[in-house]
């Protein structure tokens, strides 16, 4: 926790220990497990993985809300993975798999009203179990788009 937030924000870019599970039960995944192990849809209905290997594509559900009733959006997911592993990410995360990430990351973009992609300079076709889903042993949720949270934080305006 970082005690400026108050208890108002979990952000486990910002964590340390990194076995912080309170928010596997505040946040959602935007894919899920089964009771097989099986990938199944959380937040986004549906991904894909392009056939170099390197852009992976999530398409979210409608109709998903956060805590507060606020709409799961796009830009929620857009925000989040840049937060977490752009390039720049990695002057600020503490987490060693967010810094690896954003050490390979490309492009992150909104490339449809529902959907979001994150496109490698490497292929890595792990990402939806170590970095999507409940799958993981991380959190990486989608969290709020801090840019419209009545200033909860300062992040880069250039994304």
């Amino acid at each position: 926790m970082i005690s400026g937030w108050g208890n108002g924000r979990f952000d486990y870019a910002f964590s340390v220990g990194g076995r912080n599970n309170y928010a596997r039960i505040m946040h959602g995944f935007p894919i899920a497990t089964n009771d097989k192990a099986e990938l199944v849809p959380g937040i986004a209905t549906g991904w894909n993985l392009s056939n170099g290997g390197l852009t992976w594509t999530l398409i979210l559900r409608q109709g998903a809300k956060f805590h507060d009733g606020t709409e799961v959006t796009a830009g929620d997911l857009l925000w989040t993975w840049r937060h977490q592993w752009n390039p720049e990410a990695v002057e600020w995360t503490t987490q060693a798999g967010a810094q690896s990430l954003g050490r390979i990351m490309d492009k992150i973009e909104q490339t449809g009203p529902d959907q979001v992609s994150m496109t490698t300079t490497i292929p890595d076709a792990s990402l939806a179990t170590t970095q999507f889903s409940e799958a993981s042993s991380a959190w990486w949720v989608v969290l709020p788009n801090c840019s419209t949270m009545n200033n909860w934080c300062n992040w880069p305006s250039s994304w």
